[in-house]
């Protein structure tokens, strides 16, 4: 949802959970990926394979 440009508010409605549970996911996937905004954290899971470009045949994690 972060590569699909959602905030964490909308990702919080999309699936039914807090904005601080979505909050804190983020911070856990920034920490693991060594970054410190989404856009640089999309750009490191395409770069590792663990997502494909937005836009791509089917996008989403592989």
């Amino acid at each position: 949802m972060i590569a699909q440009g959602m905030t964490s508010r909308e990702a919080a409605e999309a699936m039914n959970l807090s904005n601080r549970t979505i909050e804190t996911h983020v911070r856990t996937i920034f920490l693991k990926l060594n970054v410190n905004n989404r856009a640089h954290a999309v750009s490191r899971a395409i770069e590792e394979g663990i997502i494909r470009p937005p836009g791509a045949a089917g996008n989403g994690s592989v």
